[in-house]
C-alpha cells in the first residue's frame, strides 16, 4: 500500500509537471515527502527574508518568526500539526508565561525601586558588578534565564543611567 500511494503520488507530479529533486536514493520510505524545487527556492527566499528582518530590528523577533511560520503554513511546506507543534512544549509555554510577567512587571516599574534599594550606588565597576550578579544568581537559581533577562535589561538600563 506505502509503495502505491509515493507511485501515484510520484507520477501525479511527474504529470503536473511539477519539478522533484531526485535524492538518489531507493528507499521506500513513505514518511518522506519528495523534494519540490519550488519549496527549496520558496524556503530559502523565506530564510532570507527572515534574516534581513532580524538584522534590520525593524520588526521584533517574535513578529519576524511568526510570519516566516505562516509562511511556511499557508503553501503547505509544513503542516498547521507541525507548525503549532512546538507550542505545546511545556518548556516553551512556560517560558512564554514568564515573558507575559516580565513585561508587566517592566511597564509597571514594580521592581524598579526594590533592585534600585538592592543594587544601591556603587563606587567602582567592580562593586556593581557583584552588587549586579548576587541578586541575579539568587533569582536565576529559581526561574528559567530568559525571562530574568528579559526582566532585568530595563530595571538595569535605569539603573545605570541613574548612576551614571
Amino acid at each position: 500500500y506505502e509503495y502505491a500511494y509515493e507511485y501515484s503520488h510520484n507520477r501525479l507530479l511527474e504529470e503536473s509537471g511539477t519539478d522533484i529533486i531526485d535524492d538518489g536514493s531507493d528507499d521506500n520510505n513513505s514518511t518522506d515527502k519528495p523534494i519540490v524545487l519550488w519549496e527549496v527556492i520558496y524556503t530559502c527566499f523565506v530564510l532570507t527574508f527572515m534574516l534581513v528582518a532580524l538584522l534590520s530590528d525593524q520588526i521584533g523577533a517574535d513578529g519576524v518568526m511568526l510570519t516566516a511560520l505562516t509562511l511556511f503554513m499557508v503553501p503547505g511546506i509544513i503542516s498547521v500539526q507541525e507548525g503549532l507543534a512546538g507550542f505545546a512544549n511545556e518548556g516553551v509555554a512556560t517560558v512564554l508565561i514568564l515573558f507575559v510577567v516580565a513585561q508587566g512587571i517592566s511597564a509597571t516599574g514594580a521592581l524598579d525601586w526594590y533592585m534600585g534599594k538592592l543594587l544601591g550606588k556603587p563606587k567602582t565597576i567592580a562593586g556593581a558588578q557583584v552588587r549586579l550578579m548576587i541578586p541575579i544568581a539568587i533569582i536565576s537559581a529559581f526561574l528559567n534565564n530568559t525571562p530574568v533577562v528579559a526582566v532585568m535589561i530595563p530595571i538595569l538600563q535605569r539603573w545605570g543611567k541613574s548612576i551614571n
